[in-house]
This record gives structure tokens, sequence and C-alpha cells, in this order.
């Protein structure tokens, strides 16, 4: 088990969780392996917590007032998929790691 801690994406909070991952999986991530491949024994979420901080009550808190027709719509728009610099961060590892 690891205290692994990410700053949300989506709302800048610092988080702490303690999950079932080691530093080589989480190495073997940083280097290019799929996470659901190399740490298989995480749930979605705590895969999802781990790539962008963002965590399932702060998922729901912040589509609940969303129209199910509107956000749908955003992924059929190809305008809105287009990435940005920011979005294209070369490291999608910025948050801490440190074994229990």
């Amino acid at each position: 088990m690891m205290m692994v801690t990410r700053k949300s994406m989506m709302s800048g909070e610092v988080r702490t969780l303690n999950l079932d991952v080691t530093n080589e999986q989480l190495q073997r991530w940083r280097a290019g392996e799929l996470i659901q491949n190399v740490m298989p024994k995480l749930t979605p979420s705590e895969r999802e917590f781990i790539i962008t901080g963002v965590t399932d009550e702060e998922w729901r808190e912040s589509m609940k007032d969303v129209d199910e027709d509107d956000w749908m719509g955003t992924f059929g728009n190809d305008d809105a998929l287009e990435m940005t610099e920011i979005d294209a961060d070369p490291n999608p590892y910025h948050g801490t790691y440190s074994e229990e």
C-alpha cells in the first residue's frame, strides 16, 4: 500500500489516498505502459485519481448541474476535442507517492 497525493486537474484541491500500488508500478506507468495493465487491482476510480487527481465525489459534484444532452453533444464536436498546449503536458506525473 502506498499513500498517493495528487492535485485535482478540475479543482486544484490536493488529496491523498492509500492505494494498493507500488513504486515499480508507478514507474512502469510513467514510462508509458497502460495504467489498467500495470495496476489491474485498482478500480477505475482509483486509476483516474492517479492520472488526474479527481475523485468520484468531485466528478459527481461537477456534473450534477450538467444537462446530459449538452454534455454528450460536446463529445460529438471535433472543435471541443482540440488539445491545447496545457493539455499536451508531457509529464502526467504531477503528484507525490510514498510507501506506507
